[in-house]
């Protein structure tokens, strides 16, 4: 053909990607491919664009639309080459190089970035491996640039997300700077070992026990045990009530001491115990008979138990009446302890009088109300045997009556202070 010096590319038809172009040196005008021309293949001409780029201006289409994809090679600086392929678009696309010089970022390919990256959209996507479905990063609408800040991490980790269900380690959370909520007890490890005085107070002097709700609560006293109440349990080691049934209760105690219990005395004394039938086949009365002219006494000993405090005593007279009368009497009882290795020769304590009046009838029991308390001479003392002496006490005001006081018995008071003998 002869020779042309193009000096237009765009006059060039259409190339196959299988064709070739000659590169001929403009000053030979041979018709051949020998001499200084060159025989070279479209892909390895395109290599060198350059060479022919101040030719080309204006807007150059490679490839066929809806048809051959057009291709961009670009030489690589030593070898290889880079291929730019336009992909199935629906519409014609713009792709705007930065006017800066740097290195385009290639899908798929392990790349640094330098530099702030804005994406103009306001998502950043993150697809999986099978490009099925993506990670969408988007922004609220913020006033202003907001720095996040990725700390120093010294292996791979795993982003903590708002409502992930999640379990976090290596991190602690400031109270004062966090509203924590809905914990349960489960939640709670025994080796947090909360200090109780981190509750709400409660009233104090209060005893604490769990409310209808299973809170916990202060009671009233008025309702419930206070505070110095319940330290009287102290250092029990078992069942109170236990203990309680094993122990006598100690207070008053009473024993009774019949008339067939006593003796009248040698000297003043009553008359000897009488035995008086009411009915046959009913009780018997056994009676110890004072005269109304002159005191008359009568005599007994008790050896109090351990248990009993050493204090006073006190007594009730149970008596009757010989005729059917409406007068009184007055009767004694004195005592005097007395010691291992003393003498029974002392003189009684202060005797303490009751009164007493009979209502007209034979036969009935008068009780008289429990008398003052008695001190028992000498000093009482445990082990010792206390000897009693009862007595009318004609010389009283109230004791008018001129019959016989018939004495049943007594029953004779006195206090314990520990609940057995030991």
């Amino acid at each position: 053909m002869p020779a042309t010096i193009l000096t237009d590319l765009g006059a060039i038809p259409e190339l196959a990607d299988d064709d070739s172009i000659y590169i001929v040196n403009k000053s030979d005008t041979t018709d051949d491919a020998a001499g200084s021309s060159k025989k070279v293949a479209l892909s390895v001409a395109l290599v060198h664009y350059d060479k022919l780029a101040s030719a080309i201006t204006g807007i150059k289409t490679f490839g066929t639309i809806g048809g051959t994809v057009g291709k961009l090679i670009l030489a690589g600086s030593t070898s290889g080459s880079s291929i730019l392929n336009a992909a199935a678009i629906a519409g014609t696309t713009t792709f705007t190089l930065p006017g800066t010089t740097g290195t385009l970022a290639i899908l798929g390919l392990a790349q640094t970035w330098s530099g702030g990256q804005t994406f103009a959209e306001d998502k950043f996507l993150l697809e999986n491996p099978a490009a099925t479905f993506s990670y969408i990063f988007s922004t609220n609408a913020i006033v202003g640039n907001r720095v996040i800040e990725l700390p120093l991490m010294a292996g791979n980790d795993t982003m903590v997300l708002l409502a992930q269900t999640q379990t976090l380690t290596n991190k602690v959370l400031d109270n004062d700077n966090n509203t924590i909520t809905n914990l349960v007890n489960a939640s709670i490890k025994a080796a947090a070992a909360i200090d109780v005085n981190k509750l709400a107070a409660l009233t104090a002097s209060e005893i604490v026990l769990t409310d209808g709700s299973g809170f916990l609560v202060s009671a009233a006293v008025a309702t419930y045990p206070s505070l110095a109440e319940l330290i009287h349990v102290k250092g029990v080691t078992s069942a109170i009530q236990t203990q309680l049934d094993a122990k006598r209760k100690q207070g008053k105690e009473t024993i009774w001491i019949p008339a067939g219990s006593m003796r009248p005395t040698v000297s003043n004394g009553c008359a000897p115990l009488t035995d008086i039938e009411t009915t046959a086949g009913r009780p018997d009365m056994q009676v110890l008979d004072f005269d109304a002219t002159a005191d008359e006494h009568a005599q007994f000993q008790v050896a109090f138990p351990k248990s009993w405090n050493l204090g006073t005593v006190t007594f009730q007279a149970f008596w009757t009446v010989s005729a059917a009368v409406t007068t009184g009497i007055a009767v004694a009882l004195q005592g005097v302890g007395v010691a291992n290795d003393e003498t029974i020769d002392v003189v009684y304590g202060t005797p303490v009088v009751v009164t007493d009046d009979a209502t007209a009838t034979t036969e009935k029991v008068f009780v008289t109300a429990e008398s003052g308390a008695i001190t028992i001479a000498g000093t009482p003392a445990d082990d010792e045997l206390t000897f009693f002496r009862f007595f009318r006490d004609v010389s009283d005001g109230n004791d008018d009556m001129t019959q016989d006081a018939r004495l049943l018995g007594i029953k004779l008071f006195y206090t314990t202070d520990a609940g057995d003998d030991t």
